[in-house]
């Protein structure tokens, strides 16, 4: 997992909100795979491609989910 953001950790946090300069986004109720793709779009576009790596890699993204 990259040391500038692990996705996995902030996914179980209790906060529902995720916010960064790139916009911010309510995770409550989502699933998984919604809430990583959330974050995937909040996250520096440096980091977006390696990070839908690593969630292919943990099972919790496919292609399909790619909107952005």
């Amino acid at each position: 997992m990259t040391d500038y953001f692990n996705i996995s950790d902030k996914i179980k946090r209790s906060d529902p909100y995720s916010r960064s300069e790139y916009g911010k986004a309510n995770l409550k109720g989502k699933p998984t795979w919604q809430r990583t793709e959330m974050l995937i779009i909040l996250a520096h576009p440096d980091y977006r491609d390696d990070l839908i790596k690593e969630t292919e890699k943990m099972k919790i993204w496919t292609r399909t989910n790619k909107r952005f």
